[in-house]
């Protein structure tokens, strides 16, 4: 059998780039979310998932001096700033302790926001 030459091919495609491709700088989401767990002028202790108290900032946020208040504000945060799930406690000064479930937003670890809107993807968000 003899071997016959043939003309290079070349075959070319396009480039069409992956929606989910970051471009440079981009860091991920941010979120909008409502600071609501609770009532106003209230103190809570905040508790991670695993009903540990929360450390924030180097204090314990176990309701007695350290604690969370709802501000009712509206906040804007960066989706790798510092999540957490967990609760919060009903009132530190009754017997009766509901657990109430929530979205910890610790801001870096400098601050402390709840909501009660557990699903962060019904979230707003914008592209930072």
């Amino acid at each position: 059998m003899k071997k016959t030459w043939e003309e290079p091919k070349i075959m070319v495609q396009k480039f069409i780039p992956n929606e989910y491709v970051a471009a440079c700088g981009d860091s991920g989401v941010v979120y909008n979310f409502e600071c609501n767990a609770g009532e106003e002028d209230t103190n809570y202790a905040v508790k991670d998932s695993k009903g540990k108290v929360a450390t924030i900032s180097g204090s314990k946020m176990d309701g007695w001096l350290s604690y969370y208040s709802p501000c009712g504000e509206t906040h804007e945060a960066d989706s790798n700033s510092g999540f957490l799930t967990g609760y919060h406690l009903d009132n530190p000064w009754t017997s009766e302790d509901e657990n109430i479930a929530v979205v910890i937003w610790t801001d870096n670890n400098t601050d402390v926001h709840c909501t009660t809107q557990l699903d962060m993807n019904k979230w707003t968000t914008a592209k930072s």
